[in-house]
């Protein structure tokens, strides 16, 4: 069985082919380091997962810590992470399966090349053993093999415009925006230019995501910690009983962003004058898409953005 994560700092997203085709699912990246105290042995969503000498309660919305640090990509807590999502997912604790993840690009490459260190140390840090912590710990199944890829780069290789005549020699950039990273691979005629494919970090949802907080606070003169993200998402907030609508802010935040984004990606590829067409995948790409595609007249989100690279992935292992 071939399983495929995509690990965001914001949500997991499990793919696999099940026995009526694709099945996909997505499953918030929520754990704090610890036995959480609220934990309900009769909910099944919320476990104690222990990894190389570490626990985390998963699946408590309470306290979550922030994926947002600097080793994430390897660290025992994404491993707690993609192991639960693959359980949640409804895969059995000893399934026999292929695993399949990816990297930033700017991790997944240095100078042009592949980044052998990084993909090797992604390859073994999900082979290394995850327990669920009941009454007893109980071992769940290591995958016998593991393949890694880089963001947006699997779209870009097989990606096929409706658009193009097939004996045109077409510029495509795919832009996959994230909860962190934006990553940008640029292919000719199907071939990948490495000289204009790289990762940008710090710039994606949660540069947004902060933006909207720092304005929220300002008007309302409160920590707004606790209620940024349902705000976020909702476009308005609940306080002391009466609610506000926060569209304006949510919007100015999400323009400066998408701003931001456009003229970083401009900086990275050395121009899109040339490009006949700029994919937008990841969550990132429901939320800017709008914005973006003012200024990039040839960008478009593709039908299916949130699972694009992992769809992509599954595909690439299949070859």
């Amino acid at each position: 069985m071939k399983i495929v994560v995509d690990d965001g700092y914001g949500n997991i997203k499990v793919v696999f082919r099940g026995e009526n085709g694709i099945v996909k699912h997505i499953i918030p990246a929520m754990a704090v380091a610890g036995v959480y105290p609220v934990v309900s042995n009769s909910d099944d969503r919320i476990q104690v997962i222990r990894t190389e000498g570490e626990v985390f309660t998963v699946g408590s919305p309470h306290d979550a810590e922030d994926t947002r640090f600097q080793h994430y990509a390897t660290s025992s807590m994404n491993r707690a992470l993609v192991r639960y999502a693959i359980q949640r997912a409804g895969i059995a604790d000893d399934v026999a399966f292929d695993l399949g993840v990816g990297l930033p690009i700017a991790q997944f490459f240095v100078g042009g090349k592949p980044n052998t260190t990084a993909i090797d140390a992604k390859i073994a840090h999900h082979k290394l053993q995850v327990f669920r912590v009941t009454d007893k710990d109980s071992l769940l199944s290591v995958p016998n093999q593991v393949a890694c890829f880089p963001q947006s780069s699997g779209v870009a290789l097989i990606h096929e415009d409706p658009d193009f005549d097939p004996d045109d020699i077409a510029t495509v950039a795919v832009v996959d925006i994230g909860h962190r990273t934006t990553d940008v691979s640029v292919t000719i005629d199907g071939e990948m230019r490495m000289s204009r494919t790289g990762g940008i970090m710090d710039q994606g949802v949660a540069h947004a995501r902060n933006r909207f907080r720092n304005a929220l606070e300002q008007r309302f003169g409160l920590n707004m910690a606790r209620m940024v993200d349902r705000a976020f998402l909702k476009k308005n907030v609940m306080i002391s009983g009466e609610r506000f609508d926060v569209s304006a802010e949510w919007q100015e935040s999400v323009d400066e962003t998408a701003q931001t984004i456009i003229r970083t990606v401009e900086a990275l590829v050395d121009g899109t004058t040339d490009i006949d067409r700029i994919v937008l995948i990841g969550g990132g790409a429901l939320i800017f898409g709008d914005t973006i595609q003012k200024t990039w007249k040839q960008a478009k989100v593709v039908g299916d953005p949130v699972f694009a690279n992992a769809l992509s992935w599954l595909s690439l292992m299949d070859e």
